[in-house]
């Protein structure tokens, strides 16, 4: 089995997870979704330190992971900026409707 693991590559997936946590930074994750971008980078910090270590399979499954909870990130941070613009859309549409469409 350990024959196995060492097999293993982890690049692919490290590099995955920081291309994808690079995407949720610049998403403005760190801003709309900071516990999710948290995990996701320091599941990639131990991808990383697991990879140092020749722990191959681990590094892969962390660096998996981490891309996974960098992509949520991404969506949380979207998801959030979405709704803040329909609020902001909602209340220009009231601003614009003026006083006298308020009062029929």
């Amino acid at each position: 089995m350990a024959g196995c693991a060492s097999a293993v590559d982890p690049r692919p997936a490290i590099e995955a997870a920081t291309t994808a946590v690079s995407e949720a930074n610049r998403n403005e994750a760190a801003r709309y979704a900071p516990t999710e971008l948290g995990i996701a980078q320091e599941k990639l910090n131990l991808a990383q330190q697991e990879a140092a270590k020749k722990h191959f399979l681990l590094a892969q499954r962390l660096g998996e992971k981490a891309a996974v909870d960098a992509r949520l990130a991404q969506v949380v941070a979207q998801a959030h900026r979405a709704q803040l613009t329909a609020a902001e859309n909602e209340e220009t549409a009231h601003s614009l409707q003026g006083p006298s469409s308020r009062r029929n």
